[in-house]
């Protein structure tokens, strides 16, 4: 992580994994605003999202955060 910390400095956002599923209702909307981006409840819900997913990871993508 030294490596990217030095080549991206403050544009690196560091996320715990476990803060993002135990306090993925904090974590996600802060993280959606250091990006510009707005906050939708949908962003907590993935497995609600039923529009259809053609990736490889389709699988778990659609799942509830854990």
């Amino acid at each position: 992580m030294a490596q990217f910390h030095d080549l991206y400095g403050e544009r690196l956002i560091n996320i715990q994994y476990e803060d993002l599923t135990d306090k993925a209702d904090k974590v996600i909307p802060a993280l959606l605003d250091n990006l510009g981006l707005n906050f939708q409840e949908a962003c907590l819900h993935p497995e609600r999202n039923h529009r259809r997913v053609q990736t490889a990871s389709r699988t778990q993508v659609t799942r509830q955060i854990y």
